[in-house]
């Protein structure tokens, strides 16, 4: 579903955010009824795969911090909302250059540095149904608290809270995955 909604994304004019709205009523609310429980993460990651994996492995790490934090379900389902959509943008950069091998090019890595903003400009306009702080997510999750990020380098409060919870959730799961560029690291090591 998740990687039906991202082509959709890639292809077409408008995109339903519903299935998306859906999926994240349902993580709440197994998050919720089953707190005290270890997840599993889905790990059968392949280059065609990744995406939609972790962004679901990454709205499960949100919704655990979340839950951790007191959020009310309310809060829960968008920022569950914003790590499906957290990585859309990566839908408009080249599938080359997102599965090279090696360093990318400093050309090449400014086309991926652009995948926050074309994203939340992209919900703007494909997604307009979805809340604008699930849609804070996909902006701002690679700025960072000491404001060396990127889209436009803000730090510390500046960072919308659901972005930075995304952040760490997105870095962490990152890790734990073999990337064209690196391999993983085990959990206790990420």
């Amino acid at each position: 579903m998740i990687r039906h909604v991202y082509d959709d994304f890639r292809h077409k004019g408008d995109v339903d955010g519903g299935p998306l709205r859906d999926l994240a009523a349902k993580l709440v609310d197994e998050v919720i009824r089953n707190r005290g429980q270890l997840f599993q993460f889905v790990d059968l990651r392949t280059p065609d795969t990744y995406l939609p994996t972790h962004v679901f492995n990454v709205a499960v790490l949100a919704l655990l911090t979340g839950l951790k934090m007191d959020y009310p379900p309310t809060k829960l389902h968008e920022l569950a909302i914003g790590a499906l959509v957290m990585d859309i943008g990566e839908m408009l950069v080249s599938p080359e250059i997102l599965r090279k091998k090696g360093k990318l090019e400093p050309s090449e890595m400014l086309e991926v540095k652009k995948h926050p903003e074309t994203g939340f400009e992209g919900l703007r306009k494909k997604m307009r149904d979805l809340p604008a702080t699930s849609m804070h997510v996909t902006y701002q999750h690679h700025e960072s608290f000491d404001g060396k990020g990127y889209p436009r380098g803000v730090g510390g409060g500046d960072i919308h809270e659901f972005a930075r919870i995304a952040s760490v959730a997105d870095m962490y799961d990152a890790l734990l995955s073999d990337r064209p560029f690196r391999r993983y690291y085990l959990p206790h090591e990420a």
